[in-house]
């Protein structure tokens, strides 16, 4: 809601008074890092991603339970290794102290709220993987 307020300030401010907000494009463009590792993490845990399942639904069950386990596994892997080189790449724009143009805003610190979008992300795909596990092993009537 805020970055939407900014760049309608911005576009007001730049056509009405030819007076644009300083920054905006920075600011938007850092913003939407963070809000799109956030967001894809959320959308993760509680199972809103889009599928179409036209071939999935045409599988054996014991299939269907097979493919999805091992895509919840290589999504996993590939998350921790996105991670792990998000990391990476924060601990060397930090580094070399790399900032924004206008606002000299750390690009690190962007980097590192990736990192951290990414590995709940990663957390999340685990959490549905053992959920899904879990759901699927019949409990024993003792």
């Amino acid at each position: 809601m805020a970055m939407m307020l900014l760049t309608v300030a911005d576009v007001v401010g730049r056509w009405l008074l030819n007076m644009p907000i300083q920054g905006t494009i920075e600011l938007t463009q850092l913003a939407m890092v963070v809000i799109v590792y956030f967001t894809l993490a959320r959308v993760e845990y509680y199972d809103e991603h889009i599928t179409i399942r036209f071939v999935s639904d045409r599988l054996p069950w014991r299939w269907q339970y097979v493919v999805r386990i091992v895509a919840g596994v290589v999504s996993f892997v590939l998350l921790l290794l996105l991670t792990w080189q998000l990391y990476e790449f924060a601990l060397r724009m930090r580094a070399v102290g790399l900032t924004s143009d206008l606002l000299q805003i750390p690009i690190y610190l962007v980097v590192f709220l990736a990192v951290a979008g990414a590995g709940v992300y990663a957390l999340a795909v685990l959490n549905n993987i053992l959920s899904f596990v879990r759901s699927t092993i019949p409990e024993r009537s003792e």
